[in-house]
């Protein structure tokens, strides 16, 4: 297999996985209008916590259950913070996001930790011999059990009412329902999916860092953007894979910038560049309705 195809696949891989932080990300803007920034400090505070209990234990599902429970209660603390300390959302978040990275720092007691060799996904596939094939087989099927359990959830009375925090709070309010509760519950959700994709890009990289979140919320947003623009759509379930389409545009444009030689720091500069232009024109030509950052709350109430 030439060095081209071993990219391509590699891209293919981290797409997947990314692909989860960009799903939690949506359900934050898009399910409940909630601007929500934590993503950058759960996913690298998820990797350190879940990295600590990997070399403690050695169990990479103790790992894993510890890292989607981290993420979870990052997503908490920003929703008490906007409800009850009464902070705009957007601060909220940001300051979960400082917290997440200086608690990381104090946990682990160092910037990274070397992982020892223990892949959650190598346990749910045994049987496959080939890394890069576990990781892109893995990461399919997590991906495809939290898009279809995401499904599932917002067809219930659970996903009704979140879908109703973020469009319409006081239909929420009118059925006595508590508006941080339901704050708590949805970005819960979205940072512990973010918290997954953290554990499955560490213990796959074999190392965890305290800057690896760095950037990732704001990709995620990008990523959804382009689906959008590309692929839009009313409905969730092509909206999610418009998700998953969004990133691996994003990781492409990652490894072209890298195969033309640019250096890497100059990639989220690139990224960035490519998404404003390329929404701007679509935006002119009419091909895009309203975008992710469109009719978020900058209050929780």
């Amino acid at each position: 297999m030439n060095v081209a195809t071993l990219q391509l696949l590699y891209t293919v891989e981290t797409t997947l996985t990314l692909s989860l932080v960009t799903i939690g990300v949506y359900v934050s803007f898009r399910t409940l209008r909630f601007p929500d920034l934590t993503g950058e400090g759960s996913f690298s505070l998820s990797a350190m916590v879940a990295g600590g209990v990997l070399v403690a234990s050695g169990s990479a599902w103790a790992a894993t259950l510890a890292g989607v429970a981290t993420g979870a209660a990052a997503g908490a603390v920003t929703a008490i913070l906007a409800n009850v300390v009464r902070l705009p959302t957007l601060l909220a978040s940001i300051l979960t996001m400082i917290m997440c990275v200086s608690l990381g720092l104090l946990i682990a007691g160092q910037p990274s930790l070397t992982l020892p060799d223990s892949w959650v996904l190598a346990t749910v596939l045994p049987d496959m011999n080939a890394i890069l094939a576990t990781g892109i087989v893995g990461s399919t099927l997590v991906l495809a059990v939290i898009l279809f359990g995401l499904m599932a959830l917002m067809y219930t009375g659970v996903g009704y009412v979140l879908r109703a925090r973020g469009e319409n709070p006081d239909l929420v309010n009118e059925l006595k329902y508590s508006l941080l509760a339901w704050d708590i519950v949805g970005l819960a959700l979205a940072n512990g999916v973010i918290g997954l994709a953290a554990v499955l890009f560490s213990q796959r990289a074999g190392y965890c860092s305290i800057n690896m979140g760095r950037g990732m919320a704001i990709n995620a947003l990008a990523a959804i953007m382009l689906g959008e623009t590309l692929f839009p759509s009313r409905t969730l379930l092509p909206a999610l894979l418009a998700c998953v389409a969004g990133t691996l545009i994003l990781q492409l444009v990652r490894l072209l910038a890298l195969s033309l030689g640019l250096p890497d720091g100059s990639l989220d500069l690139v990224t960035s560049v490519i998404v404003i232009v390329f929404v701007y024109v679509a935006k002119e030509r009419g091909h895009i309705g309203q975008n992710v950052l469109e009719k978020i709350r900058m209050h929780a109430a």
